[in-house]
């Protein structure tokens, strides 16, 4: 075999190996964001099975009969399980679990924190008590990136409260409302449909699925059912609190 033949031969030989190395790595790169993928949607579903367990609980420890006046609510600083609530078990309310974490058996880190929010401030938590509770779940992977970092998943959900009206009298801590539509008597009712006292209601926001249960309507809803609307207000010019739908 003379020079050149040999020249060739060593060529070829370092361009297969640059054309098998890229295809590893292509393929380890591949495998990567496959496992990534499926940690994270793993992770979701556990945000998600969190926001739906809870959301099926009550909206406070103190709304077990209608509650009209938002001062009797649980204060803001004592939002979070009471004595001898440990584990969603024995959670009873929405709030309860406000500070919530534990580790998952594969080492995931999950927290969860409630709070009180107003509809004009979604994203904030508000100093006083109202009718609406947003619940936000962190799941932090335990699997770690090529780049050394470790995803976090959030999902979020607002669990409206639906307050009772005494005497056809609108609630006594109203939030602020957007544009609204009258209604007479003690309900409040959008262009289709309307809305019986009493009852509470959740929106799912974010990456949270959407909730069911019963009592919830759309637009078009149902009758006994609540009602989607930018705000509504009494005969009496009071405005009462929008309903967010799961």
């Amino acid at each position: 075999m003379g020079t050149s033949q040999m020249m060739l031969a060593i060529g070829a030989m370092l361009l297969l190996s640059v054309i098998i190395l890229r295809m590893n790595t292509s393929m380890l790169h591949t495998d990567d964001i496959t496992t990534s993928a499926e940690i994270n949607i793993k992770a979701q579903a556990l945000a998600n099975s969190i926001i739906e367990e809870a959301s099926a609980k009550r909206f406070d420890e103190r709304s077990t009969s209608s509650v009209s006046n938002g001062r009797v609510l649980t204060k803001v600083i004592s939002m979070g399980p009471e004595s001898g609530e440990y584990s969603p078990s024995t959670f009873d309310d929405f709030d309860d679990y406000n500070g919530y974490h534990f580790v998952t058996t594969n080492g995931d880190s999950v927290s969860v924190k409630v709070f009180y929010i107003t509809p004009s401030n979604l994203d904030s938590a508000s100093s006083d008590r109202t009718f609406y509770k947003k619940m936000i779940v962190r799941v932090k992977s335990a699997y770690e990136n090529p780049d050394g970092t470790h995803d976090v998943i959030t999902a979020s959900k607002i669990y409206g409260y639906w307050p009772a009206m005494a005497n056809g009298t609108a609630p006594a801590m109203p939030p602020p409302s957007g544009s609204s539509s009258s209604s007479s008597g003690g309900g409040s009712s959008s262009s289709s449909s309307s809305s019986s006292s009493s009852s509470s209601s959740s929106s799912s926001s974010s990456s949270s699925s959407s909730g069911s249960g019963g009592g919830h309507s759309s637009s078009g809803g149902s009758s006994g059912g609540h009602s989607s609307s930018g705000g509504h207000s009494s005969s009496g010019g009071i405005p009462i609190p929008p309903i967010f739908l799961r």
